[in-house]
C-alpha cells in the first residue's frame, strides 16, 4: 500500500520498503498527496519519476532510451526542466517514456516530421509493457505511456501537444504546440520493431464477485464530487475482499473529462461507451470524457489496507473528488 492517507510533517522523515512484484517493468511516478495542497505542491515541482526494468526490456535494447517528465512552469509545458527541449538520438529506433505530471493538463500527443504525422508504437501503459506494439498515446493528467520513434531517417521529429478539448466532441480546444524536438542525425542504422512483448493476462468479468458505479459529478468549475460526495479522510467509500474481482462502471456525469486514478490496486479497461476495449493492458489512470463511461476490471491483489481513488486533475482532488476504499484481507 502507497499510504496516501499518511503526511510527513515538516523536518520528518519517512523510510519505505517494498517488494517489486515480477511483471511490472515500466514507468512509474511520485508526488505528494496532501489533500487541499496537491495542486500547489505539484505545480511547484514536488513529483519524481520511477523506472522499472525487467526481462522484457531487453527486447528493446537496441533502442534509445528517453525519460520525458512534462510537467508545467508557468505558461508552459516542461520536459525534464527545459521548456522545448531539443534531443539528439543515438539509435534507429527511440523509446519515449511519456509521464505526464502536470497538474491538470490533458497532453494529446503525436510526433510530427515537416508537419506530417508520424507513427508512434505504444509498447507500455502505467502498468507496464503491453502485449505488442500498437498506435495510441493517452492524453490524461497522471497517466504514463512508452513509445517508440523511427528515428532512422535524418532530420527533425517534433514532439507535439495536439488539440484537445476536454468538454467532449466539439468542444474547444486549444491550439497545437511543440513540447520538445528530435534532431536525427544521418547514419543511425535502423532498429526493427518487435512483433511481441509479452502475455498480459486476461481477465474474465463473468469471475467478478461485485459490480459497482462509481460517478463523478458537481457544479460548475468550483464543486467536484464523486458519488455525490466529497472527500472526508475519516469515512470509508467504498470497501472490497483481497482476493476478489470486482467490476467497477466509472461514470462522468459532470462537462469535463476526469482522469479516474486508482492507488494500490492495477486494473484493466473492459469497454468505453459500451465498445469492448481493443487493447488489453494494465493502469492505474484512464480518461472519462464528459457523459462518457468506461467499465473496469480490478483484481484485489497484494497488500489488504486503505487506498484512495479520485480525479487526477489535482485541482479537483484538492476540492474533494476523492473517496477511500478499504480492503480486507
Amino acid at each position: 500500500m502507497d499510504a496516501p492517507l499518511t503526511h510527513l510533517s515538516p523536518g520528518s522523515t519517512s523510510t519505505q520498503e517494498f517488494t517489486v512484484p515480477e511483471g511490472v517493468a515500466g514507468t512509474y511516478w511520485y508526488h505528494p498527496h496532501a489533500h487541499g495542497d496537491v495542486e500547489r505542491q505539484l505545480l511547484a515541482g514536488l513529483a519524481g519519476p520511477i523506472v522499472v526494468t525487467g526481462a522484457t526490456d531487453e527486447l528493446l535494447e537496441s533502442c534509445d532510451d528517453r525519460l520525458l517528465v512534462l510537467t508545467r512552469t508557468g505558461p508552459d509545458v516542461s520536459v525534464n526542466g527545459a521548456v522545448r527541449p531539443v534531443l539528439t538520438p543515438t539509435s534507429g529506433r527511440t523509446r519515449l517514456r511519456l509521464l505526464n505530471a502536470t497538474a491538470g493538463d490533458h497532453l494529446l500527443l503525436g510526433v510530427r516530421r515537416s508537419g506530417e504525422p508520424t507513427a508512434l508504437h505504444l509498447v507500455a501503459t502505467d502498468g507496464g509493457f503491453v502485449a505488442e506494439p500498437l498506435a495510441e498515446v493517452p492524453p490524461a493528467p497522471g497517466e504514463r505511456a512508452e513509445v517508440l520513434v523511427d528515428t532512422g531517417v535524418a532530420g527533425r521529429l517534433e514532439l507535439t501537444a495536439l488539440p484537445y478539448s476536454v468538454y467532449g466532441e466539439g468542444g474547444a480546444a486549444g491550439a497545437a504546440f511543440r513540447v520538445a524536438a528530435v534532431d536525427v542525425p544521418a547514419g543511425l542504422a535502423p532498429v526493427a520493431l518487435p512483433a511481441r512483448l509479452r502475455d498480459v493476462e486476461a481477465l474474465d468479468e463473468a469471475n467478478a464477485a461485485r459490480r459497482r458505479r462509481i460517478a463523478f459529478g458537481g457544479a460548475a468549475t468550483d464543486h467536484f464530487t464523486l458519488d455525490g460526495r466529497t472527500f472526508d479522510h475519516h469515512r470509508v467509500d467504498l470497501q472490497a475482499r483481497l482476493g476478489t474481482l470486482e467490476v467497477w462502471e466509472v461514470v462522468n456525469d459532470h462537462t469535463t473529462d476526469h482522469p479516474f486514478h486508482l492507488h494500490s490496486y492495477s486494473f484493466q479497461v473492459l469497454s468505453r461507451d459500451g465498445v469492448p476495449e481493443p487493447l488489453r493492458a494494465w493502469r492505474d489512470t484512464v480518461n472519462v470524457p464528459p457523459g462518457g463511461t468506461v467499465e473496469i476490471a480490478v483484481p484485489f491483489r497484494g497488500e489488504p489496507g486503505r487506498a484512495v481513488y479520485h480525479c487526477h486533475i489535482a485541482s479537483h482532488e484538492d476540492l474533494g473528488m476523492m473517496g477511500v476504499l478499504d480492503v480486507t484481507g
